[in-house]
């Protein structure tokens, strides 16, 4: 069953955009996502990205991600000077952003992403997120419930 949701959150107050995925990020899950924060009306690039992949099951192919890739290879006008974090506990998902970390063209975007192996370390690394972003680690989030 191909099961996806997404949940974002536009903060312009922190200049950043929150995502969490919810069950399959597959492409059509991903593109949507793009199309929900490009038509957002607080969206205003660049803003910094910091994306929740917990458990989530990744179903990207090599293929997927030469598509994802070439759509924000296209926009890299409008994507300089931002940075981008991904939280994950799926050791896929760790490695799929580091091969799209290799097909962008981004020279002028920080990328960083953090793995949890437990369930206890999330909290900590969504703080760590932060930091990383130069945000409060204290910062409310609408769209995490933990």
């Amino acid at each position: 069953m191909n099961n996806s949701s997404i949940e974002v959150c536009v903060r312009p107050d922190v200049n950043c955009v929150f995502v969490k995925h919810h069950g399959d990020i597959t492409l059509k899950s991903v593109l949507e996502r793009f199309d929900i924060i490009r038509n957002h009306p607080l969206y205003s690039p660049p803003m910094d990205f910091l994306v929740d992949h917990f458990d989530c099951n990744t179903r990207l192919s090599e293929d997927d991600l030469r598509v994802i890739a070439g759509y924000l290879n296209g926009r890299t006008d409008q994507l300089k000077g931002y940075r981008h974090i991904v939280l994950t506990s799926d050791p896929l998902s760790f490695g799929l952003f580091r091969i799209w970390t290799a097909l962008t063209d981004t020279d002028g975007v920080e990328k960083e992403i953090f793995i949890s192996r437990t369930e206890d370390e999330r909290s900590e690394l969504k703080r760590k997120a932060l930091v990383w972003l130069g945000l409060n680690p204290s910062l409310q989030v609408d769209i995490w419930s933990d």
